[in-house]
């Protein structure tokens, strides 16, 4: 239960080294969303603290450039289109064929 305390969903401490291709690959194969322009991920049940801190991770880790989203009353972040292509580059070797629409554009 790593992303998981007293039953409430957050951030382990040490995301950064668990932040891989592969688990982001993974990341975006359960809540991620593309929207043709950019990939968004659902990450509405985090902290808006915690979402920061996820959109800082991308940048300083892989040079991904994201925002949050307003999405009905939370956020979710959204990966610019300016780093889609990065970001596909790094985790398409991870994305099995039945989701590959989550970064191929419509």
């Amino acid at each position: 239960m790593l992303f998981y305390s007293a039953g409430k969903k957050t951030l382990p401490k040490n995301l950064y080294s668990l932040l891989t291709p592969l688990s982001l690959a993974v990341w975006t194969m359960d809540d991620g969303d593309n929207d043709g322009s950019s990939v968004r991920y659902n990450i509405q049940s985090f902290t808006r603290k915690e979402q920061e801190i996820l959109m800082d991770l991308l940048r300083e880790k892989y040079g991904l450039r994201s925002n949050l989203n307003k999405d009905r009353d939370n956020y979710r972040l959204r990966v610019f289109k300016a780093s889609k292509a990065k970001l596909i580059k790094l985790i398409s070797p991870f994305i099995v064929s039945s989701m590959r629409y989550k970064i191929l554009s419509p």
